[in-house]
């Protein structure tokens, strides 16, 4: 029997917006071919988004909690300084440590951490293998590479970093050469980085030709690298980044990501075609309107530039083709390893496996804890200390890129800066876990020493409120409020002082060049500092209209969310929170409004998804509550939530399987959750005839230990049964009643020109011809006012059998689901209605939006996609999807195509084709702007 080959690849930070554009324009054909053949999805990430806790939890399968590496660096044993976070931090075994254990041949490449190198069954080499930046070879650092015995022969395959040319840069940076003879600084951090990430190839790309491997891991840091110090400049260009610097440094991402496909088809070709592959990110990255203009001045800030959603792709011989994975999360990578070798997943393992990612998926095997099985496993011995290895070039390489700060000159006080930021990341580690009572333990302590830092008042003010103790929560924002006034006010005096010594300095015969430097350094750090607190006043008026909505007063939240409103740039989740207080209210239509504001920042936002399917769900337009909820759980499968809310939309729809298994999942997620036990149980015994699942639901209330035994049973042994997808459903057939003919599409798409052709058809149109004709359209829009209030108030349709009315696609998911409708979806490409519609906003308001273009065009692109999706799954809907070119080009064949569909007699063609002049529709792609 053929043994599993398994090549782990990690790419950090990477983003499928990035690359779905990069696919879609043939520059990284690798990539293509994998997606095309594999399992692709989102994978989510974990708060907080650090790369070694995170990289670490892909390794364990286990929260950051569980296996102990919890930042970017650590005090030394004494207290004596700080150090980089080590491989010895780590308290659990990794998954190349299992697989040692169980004999298989290991190979793993710079994880992040993994030094000092463990001595597995094959070859490790750690994260301390960078490229050399002087000209000549100097030896690795001490426990770099297991087995020892190959250090000396890896270090010639380190590049030095002058064998980095300028030509090697030009893909990343087309100028590369005038700015190397006019300022080389400016490409040293591309240099460094290229250097080092064709060294790790280098050795990956080595052992993979030259050792009998069964399990390969490498990873590349160079995407994050390169997307922390360019992503500011990639297209389009952001208002704030000057044009010389945007052309300079523009192509750097793409040409990374281009980079690392080109090395992705290398590690495939040496791999060989029974290779298995899992190529994934930690986390993603904003790569468009979300980019922050800048990062938190705090330990770590440049972690705020990540998104939540990484890259998985799975592919080979054990994985389905042409397959999308859903609710995947970095906690399910090493569940799913063991699972692919056969080996049992620990049961302390906080991930499942993806089994619904393999052809043939079997039957999942357990133990208690891989960490109890004693055995060979290759971990460093529990007395081993770490050697005096140089720290010096890691260190300074996490300052560079800001996740840590300089340490203080005063060792012990560095020590303790950092043991709070491990401490404070623990914290927040287990607040992700939803461990709010261990959290608050800590961030009581961290909150008592330094009470006017708003990351620790927030956070710990969170956990009382979620721990049910508002009075706790309301003492620690009370107290935090007046330790930040007088910290702002300390802050204030020192900068006006400041200001004044570097004034006189200015004004002085004998400047002291050295104190000016030093006074002008601490005066940015001061007004950081002040910019901050000023955050943190609005974070703590935030949290407090939280505790008023807690206690019913919901005026009083809305008055101070919407005065924080119009003081900042409103993110999606701010407008989430504001949503949140008007659903409570029952005012759906203010609620909606916020709610689409947040879903036009961000379109992959989960929470924003959940609550415009919560809406919908109050509102009874169960159809729209199901897409808004699908796509939810497509981003975060494993929220309760939104399981739940999915059950009681799906009950109502009739849908009682896919109800219960929503039902099951929520039950998985959260088992004290009474309310859906209940529910489930009355699902199982009135609609799908099941009375013995029934009465196993009920032994949770009254035989805890055996509900507990048949719960780890059944749902262990079958994972496939867990998961809830779309289904697509039969089109409706024959009614007694006339379909609604609806005309359909994005504005500017040709809805006005369909109704004039169905006119002609004698076809009734729905119209109230308030809005009147126009230099936009000159023969009318055929438009109802009623339409735009569907929403809340539908009943109009019960006059409209028959008849034939234009709602735009954006309201189509609010139609009610006792008709029957012919909908006539009208089609064009995107660039043209995107300027049609910016030139009919500057004919009508005079306002030019050209900046707007590519945003619009990217939500348009998105909402086509989703909508086309929500009408495949209705079993009352008919579609014909029209060309507005081909109506324009041939309108005979197309309005034969649309009197077939509408039953329209042969004799009505003539006058519906004459409607059609293409001297009315101005608006082409190729206009200029």
């Amino acid at each position: 029997m053929k043994k599993t080959k398994l090549l782990v690849v990690g790419w950090d930070g990477a983003d499928w917006k990035v690359i779905n554009r990069l696919v879609e324009q043939g520059k990284m054909p690798t990539i293509a071919r994998v997606i095309d053949s594999g399992t692709i999805g989102n994978i989510a990430t974990l708060d907080p988004p650090f790369s070694p806790m995170l990289w670490t939890t892909i390794a364990t399968g286990k929260y950051p909690f569980k296996h102990g590496v919890l930042g970017f660096s650590e005090p030394l044993a004494d207290m004596s300084g700080v150090q980089p976070i080590s491989s010895l931090s780590r308290k659990t075994k990794a998954v190349w440590n299992i697989l040692t254990q169980n004999g298989y041949f290991c190979n793993v490449v710079n994880w992040w951490p993994s030094h000092p190198a463990e001595p597995i069954n094959g070859f490790m080499v750690s994260n301390f293998f960078k490229a050399i930046k002087d000209f000549k070879f100097q030896p690795l650092p001490q426990g770099t590479v297991h087995p020892p015995e190959f250090a000396e022969f890896f270090n010639h395959l380190r590049l030095l970093l002058p064998e980095i040319s300028g030509e090697m840069l030009l893909p990343l940076v087309p100028q590369a050469r005038e700015i190397l003879e006019k300022n080389p600084k400016r490409l040293q951090g591309i240099t460094e980085n290229l250097a080092t990430t064709f060294s790790v190839h280098n050795v990956a790309t080595w052992l993979m030709e030259n050792t009998s491997w069964e399990f390969m891991a490498v990873y590349y840091d160079i995407i994050d690298h390169m997307s922390h110090g360019f992503m500011q400049y990639y297209p389009p260009r952001l208002p704030h980044i000057p044009e010389e610097d945007y052309e300079l440094f523009n192509q750097v991402v793409e040409g990374t990501y281009i980079l690392q496909d080109y090395m992705l088809g290398a590690l495939l070709d040496l791999a060989g075609d029974d290779v298995n592959l899992i190529l994934l990110s930690d986390h993603g990255f904003h790569s468009d309107h979300l980019r922050p203009r800048a990062v938190p001045s705090e330990p770590a800030g440049p972690a705020y530039q990540h998104r939540n959603y990484g890259i998985l792709l799975l592919h080979g011989p054990l994985f389905k083709q042409d397959e999308r994975i859903y609710g995947a999360s970095l906690l399910d990578i090493t569940p799913t390893i063991l699972y692919a070798y056969g080996l049992p997943v620990g049961q302390d393992m906080d991930g499942v496996p993806l089994v619904n990612a393999f052809r043939q998926p079997t039957e999942i095997k357990t133990v208690p804890s891989w960490d109890k099985i004693p055995g060979q496993d290759g971990r460093h011995n529990k007395s081993a200390a770490e050697s005096n290895y140089d720290r010096a070039e890691i260190l300074q390489q996490l300052i560079d890129l800001g996740y840590i700060e300089k340490p203080d000159s005063d060792g012990f006080r560095a020590a303790q800066k950092t043991q709070r930021e491990l401490n404070y990341n623990l914290a927040r580690s287990y607040m992700f876990a939803n461990l709010f009572d261990k959290a608050a333990l800590i961030l009581q302590d961290l909150f008592d020493q330094e009470p006017h830092l708003g990351r620790f008042a927030i956070r710990l003010a969170t956990c009382y409120e979620r721990l049910s103790d508002p009075d706790r929560a309301w003492d620690v924002i009370k107290t935090f409020d007046q330790k930040l006034a007088e910290y702002t006010d300390n802050l204030t005096k020192e900068i006006s002082e400041l200001s004044g010594k570097i004034q006189q300095l200015h004004q002085s015969k004998d400047k002291d060049e050295k104190e000016l430097s030093r006074l002008q350094e601490r005066l940015s750090d001061k007004r950081r500092a002040l910019q901050g607190a000023r955050k943190d006043k609005y974070l703590s008026d935030i949290f407090k209209a939280s505790l008023y909505s807690d206690q019913k007063e919901y005026n009083k939240a809305l008055d101070l969310l919407l005065g924080i409103k119009e003081k900042i740039i409103p993110n999606p989740d701010f407008l989430s929170k504001i949503a949140e207080i008007y659903i409570l209210k029952k005012d759906f239509a203010s609620a909606e409004k916020f709610l689409q504001q947040a879903y036009d920042l961000d379109p992959e936002n989960a929470n924003v998804l959940y609550q415009l399917g919560y809406v919908a769900f109050l509102q009874n337009h169960y159809q729209l509550a199901l897409d808004y909820l699908l796509q939810s759980a497509t981003l975060l499968y494993y929220n309760y939530r939104t399981q739940y809310l999915l059950g009681l939309t799906l009950k109502e729809l009739g849908e009682y399987e896919r109800a219960a298994l929503a039902l099951e999942v929520t039950l998985l997620i959260a088992p004290n959750f009474t309310r859906a036990r209940n529910i489930l149980i009355d699902l199982y015994e009135k609609h799908l005839n099941n009375p013995e699942k029934a009465e196993h639901h009920r032994k949770y209330f009254t035989s805890p230990q055996e509900f507990i035994s048949d719960f780890q049973e059944q749902i262990l042994d079958q994972p496939n049964d867990l998961r809830v997808k779309p289904e697509t459903k039969a089109i409706a057939q024959a009614s007694d009643k006339d379909p609604i003919i609806v005309v359909s599409g994005i504005p500017r798409s040709g809805t006005s020109l369909m109704m004039q052709i169905l006119e002609q058809a004698g076809i009734e149109i729905f119209t109230d011809h308030k809005r009147e004709k126009d230099e936009n359209n000159p023969r009318g829009y055929y438009e109802h006012e009623a339409v735009k209030k569907i929403a809340q108030q539908s009943d109009f349709l019960d006059n409209l059998p028959g008849r034939s009315v234009k709602i735009v696609s954006h309201l189509l998911p609010y139609l009610p689901d006792k008709h029957v409708y012919k909908i006539l979806f009208m089609e064009r490409n995107l660039d043209e209605i995107v300027r049609s519609q910016l030139k009919m906003i500057e004919r009508l308001k005079g306002e030019k939006k050209e900046y707007r273009y590519f945003q619009l065009k990217n939500h348009l692109t998105i909402h086509l996609h989703r909508i086309k999706q929500w009408i495949s799954r209705q079993s009352n809907i008919q579609v014909l999807y029209v060309s507005y070119h081909d109506l324009i080009d041939n309108p005979e064949q197309i309005v034969w195509q649309v009197a077939e569909f509408l039953n329209i007699p042969p004799n009505k063609i003539p006058a519906m084709v004459k409607v059609i002049d293409p001297s009315l529709h101005r608006t082409k792609f190729n206009d200029k702007k």
